[in-house]
């Protein structure tokens, strides 16, 4: 059964399609696609088989490119895949009429090694598929490029949660992802605070308090959230002070600096 994350990951793409787009530029060593159109289609590739063939995403490019991108988020190593994906490569192009590939999302490197090996389909026929392992997702930390696909930007932050990089990278996102809708920026927000080090964690904890507008929906929710805990513990809170108490209370406790 897939896990949240793998579904989170699976909904930055339904939520922005070019991010497929933007993925396969930097696989590939390419500048940007420029006017391209990216539309879902139907990831169930069943056909008069016994077996069910569906992808986690695929996404058609129009435009600069013309491309059928089935998107698989794999989290680990799993045999089976090397025997689906050529199946949902050929059911893809032959159902598009048009070339297709594979996109592999991972955030573990000994699985993109894995994902990356050429797959044989016979006497000098081979299928290789683009990886993006998190050596390959790039440091967001341009405010404008975060901006423009905030699924990047949050992106880079969980596939670079260990490297000391991902403060400045975890800032930009979560300024980025100030202005996406609320359900999205609940998910985008717990993604960011847990998926990278502990000691990276605080820090971006901090910096948010800090700089969320507090007349946004998401910090009134926040505030009410912390207002109600607040109230049944006997506490008298103000604006900021509810805000961090909410934190604490879902994600630990915050830096000394952060509670001065």
């Amino acid at each position: 059964m897939p896990s949240s994350l793998h579904e989170a990951l699976v909904s930055f793409f339904r939520a922005r399609p070019l991010l497929a787009a933007e993925l396969l530029a930097v696989a590939q060593g390419l500048a940007p696609l420029g006017a391209v159109e990216g539309v879902m289609i139907d990831t169930d590739l069943s056909e008069a088989v016994p077996a069910e063939y569906r992808a986690d995403a695929a996404i058609l490019l129009r435009g600069a490119v013309e491309l059928a991108l089935v998107i698989e988020v794999q989290l680990q190593q799993d045999q089976d895949k090397k025997w689906s994906w050529p199946a949902y490569l050929t059911l893809t192009r032959a159902r598009q009429r048009c070339p297709a590939a594979v996109l592999v999302l991972t955030l573990d490197p000994s699985t993109a090694r894995w994902a990356a090996e050429p797959i044989s389909l016979g006497p000098d026929a081979m299928m290789r598929p683009i990886v993006m392992g998190p050596a390959q997702v790039p440091l967001v930390t341009d405010p404008a490029q975060a901006q423009a696909s905030p699924e990047l930007a949050v992106l880079s932050v969980i596939a670079h949660g260990g490297e000391p990089e991902v403060v400045e990278v975890g800032r930009v996102a979560i300024d980025a992802i100030a202005n996406v809708d609320e359900a999205r920026k609940r998910l985008y927000t717990d993604l960011i605070f847990d998926k990278v080090a502990p000691e990276f964690s605080r820090i971006l904890k901090e910096y948010a308090v800090e700089n969320w507008e507090p007349e946004s929906e998401f910090l009134r929710e926040l505030n009410a959230k912390a207002r109600a805990v607040a109230l049944v513990e006997g506490k008298e809170l103000n604006l900021r002070s509810n805000v961090e108490y909410l934190l604490v209370h879902r994600f630990g406790e915050l830096s000394p600096e952060q509670a001065a």
